[in-house]
């Protein structure tokens, strides 16, 4: 239990906002060829500060329907899990939009900082109290009513300011990131399909390329169809769900059964691929640590094709439209059969030298996006320390005396 400050207010969510409903009486057509800009379920689920609505809606002048100010509080009323309902975010923009139907505001009784308000009830024990208030068995809800009652200690507004200028730096630098992640993510893709049909060449290449079957240039190969006895430590077993991380699956199978049901084992240069429920999601084997794998996963040993351009290829548009096009997409899970997977097309350089230097390309572009993420995850871990002292009062800020 969080022991706050004594100099900090003991209120209710109530003594600090007055709410009101969203959108009512609104058909699907309405938000087809609508003009008038209202906030969005996502809007108020993915963002803490919404500067912009992202839905535009069509509401006459002689209908009475609520509309959002700056400065309120937004809170997602009803979803399918209690996580995501009394999600929180403030209004930060121009105009007064409406919001969606699922959502609920607040309008300030009283004076607070809204960015402060947010993080605070987002975070540690009020965002745990928040998601108990949901009510419901396959779909839940959050009354606004219940969120009214919820009792919190917050500190004087000098200091709510306080914490939200900290916390927003943060965020600031949070949003940074992303943007600058998916502008790298967009360069990637693009010079990944420049390189991969051979629109632009590397300097000092100019030798021709081959189409070819899968099949010509690597050997394939499925893993083992019955989900084995799984052992608290021993080779490392991966699947579908471990495709984005094979070292971080934490399934083991014993050396014995390793070496019995496994002829042909994925070795350091290999690829493996997913073949049953997602299709087409490639993992580079960078690793000399022995794995196992599902029947859900192809094993492609290059034979005539560097392993890492082999990787990258396979995300290219036209192999992925192969392997659509090859693939079961009525069979549950989907699939693609093994022997479908060697008869789609590789177009490549027929220099190997030249695999290699477009591998190294697109390796050196994930990697600076692998620094970025790995950036925004330390970012965001000390961002929740921060959260973690500055909204239970352990930690307090300096303040600034204010001006007579």
């Amino acid at each position: 239990m969080v022991t706050y400050p004594s100099d900090w207010n003991d209120v209710t969510v109530g003594d600090l906002v007055k709410t009101y409903g969203g959108l009512s009486g609104k058909r699907k057509e309405d938000f087809e060829n609508g003009r008038r800009p209202f906030i969005t379920y996502m809007d108020v689920y993915s963002h803490s500060v919404i500067r912009q609505p992202s839905g535009m809606v069509r509401v006459d002048e002689s209908e009475y329907q609520n509309f959002v100010s700056p400065g309120d509080l937004l809170f997602t009323q009803s979803s399918e899990t209690p996580d995501e309902v009394g999600k929180v975010a403030t209004y930060s923009g121009m105009g007064q939009p409406f919001l969606n139907s699922f959502c609920f505001g607040g309008t300030p009784r009283q004076k607070f900082d809204a960015n402060f308000l947010v993080q605070f009830l987002s975070h540690g024990a009020p965002r745990q109290a928040i998601t108990l208030l949901a009510q419901g068995s396959t779909r839940y809800n959050l009354a606004p009513g219940r969120l009214l009652t919820l009792k919190i200690a917050i500190p004087t507004i000098r200091e709510q300011r306080a914490i939200a200028e900290v916390l927003s730096g943060f965020d600031e630098h949070l949003a940074n990131l992303d943007e600058l992640i998916a502008k790298k993510r967009a360069v990637r893709d693009g010079v990944l399909d420049e390189l991969l049909t051979g629109k632009q060449r590397l300097f000092g290449f100019n030798e021709g390329w081959s189409s070819l079957a899968l099949e010509e240039v690597a050997t394939i190969y499925d893993g083992v169809h019955q989900t084995p006895d799984y052992e608290a430590s021993g080779i490392r077993f991966v699947s579908v769900e471990d495709v984005f991380d094979l070292y971080g699956s934490a399934k083991f199978i014993s050396q014995t059964s390793y070496l019995r049901d496994f002829k042909v084992h994925p070795s350091k240069g290999d690829v493996l691929m997913t073949r049953i429920g997602d299709i087409g999601t490639p993992a580079y084997i960078s690793d000399e640590e022995p794995l196992a794998y599902y029947v859900s996963l192809a094993l492609l040993k290059p034979i005539r094709i560097n392993g890492l351009f082999l990787y990258y290829y396979i995300q290219s548009k036209s192999f992925q439209r192969e392997l659509f096009d090859r693939s079961l997409l009525h069979a549950t899970p989907k699939k693609i059969n093994k022997g479908e997977i060697g008869f789609c097309l590789v177009t490549m350089p027929r220099n190997l030298e030249e695999q290699r230097a477009i591998a190294s390309v697109l390796s050196s572009i994930d990697e600076e996006i692998r620094l970025l993420v790995e950036e925004r995850v330390k970012v965001e871990l000390l961002k929740l320390g921060a959260m973690d002292d500055l909204l239970t009062g352990r930690v307090r800020l300096p303040l600034e005396e204010e001006a007579a």
